[in-house]
């Protein structure tokens, strides 16, 4: 529901899809699993009696994300369900980036949902697992101790500029280029990232982009807050960036981790309008649980530094 909600007010907003339109408009978006639909509408003999179960898990299940919101908001282009984990939201984006360039689709929506509970909830934390000891998300600090569970929602709809130029549309931001690639088996474990598979991808999106990485302002991040995870991003980033530049501490970085908590699926579509207001508004927001920045990530030369507070943006 909230998925549909934020696809139906991203097209208003836009104002890019009007009635003619929709059948040329696409969806790719994912969400988490519904616990919503375990505990409240499962046992609910009344929702199962006038729905029928098989009825209310078809439109619950993640396969149903994309089609569901296509068929509510009668969009005729591609409608793709996406189920990568944590990189779920951003894949959508890069796949709908891709069909508007092919011209299978002349507007796209794309993000994602996670919402794990609705109502007070916890985590059991384990020693060096990556849920945080004392729920806090404090990226690239050296008291870094993990992430939390957050909930949230977002959606972008997105055009092909000219289009949009023409056609008179709100935009926000611009994407100039996206790549897409997995670290196969080069990794100490199934669940850890690794600084080439990250340095690789990192290349290839400026490449695609055609932007040179010193003119790069901002960088939001992954940033979970782990001992593990952080230095390996910010080396990877380092390791990228020194390819192309040998300019020091003039990008920033930043994690909205540290404000709302991990959101899964939904992750990487929360940082993605983070940044597109960044952009807009000429302002890096400081992250609100940021400590001291971490020893083991401050390489020397490094192109990034961590902003304390609010500041200017140029």
């Amino acid at each position: 529901r909230f998925l549909l909600q934020c696809g139906y007010l991203a097209l208003e907003e836009s104002g890019s899809v009007g009635a003619s339109e929709r059948l040329r408009a696409g969806v790719f978006v994912g969400v988490r699993h519904s616990r919503y639909l375990d505990e409240h509408l499962m046992p609910s003999e009344l929702h199962c009696a006038s729905l029928g179960s098989d009825y209310m898990q078809m439109i619950n299940r993640k396969d149903s994300a994309a089609t569901l919101m296509a068929y509510k908001l009668g969009l005729g282009g591609p409608a793709i369900s996406v189920n990568t984990a944590c990189s779920t939201s951003l894949l959508a984006v890069h796949l709908a980036c891709n069909s508007l360039l092919s011209y299978e689709c002349d507007a796209a929506l794309a993000g994602g949902a996670a919402i794990p509970s609705f109502g007070p909830d916890g985590n059991l934390y384990v020693p060096g697992g990556f849920l945080s000891k004392d729920g806090r998300c404090r990226p690239f600090s050296d008291d870094a101790g993990g992430t939390i569970d957050g909930a949230g929602v977002g959606v972008v709809a997105l055009k092909r500029y000219a289009d949009a130029v023409r056609d008179g549309n709100l935009i926000h931001a611009l994407i100039l280029g996206s790549a897409v690639n997995n670290d196969g088996d080069d990794k100490v474990g199934y669940s850890a990232p690794s600084v080439g598979g990250q340095m690789r991808v990192i290349s290839d999106a400026l490449a695609l982009a055609g932007v040179a990485a010193e003119t790069i302002g901002y960088v939001e991040t992954h940033g979970t807050g782990t001992r593990l995870g952080d230095p390996i991003e910010f080396r990877a980033l380092s390791q990228a960036y020194r390819c192309h530049t040998d300019r020091s501490a003039y990008c920033a970085l930043g994690s909205l981790k540290a404000n709302i908590g991990h959101l899964g699926v939904a992750a990487g579509i929360a940082g993605l309008i983070k940044v597109a207001l960044v952009v807009r508004e000429a302002k890096i927001p400081k992250q609100i649980n940021f400590a001291r920045p971490n020893p083991d990530v401050a390489l020397a030369g490094s192109p990034f530094f961590l902003p304390h507070e609010t500041m200017d943006w140029p």
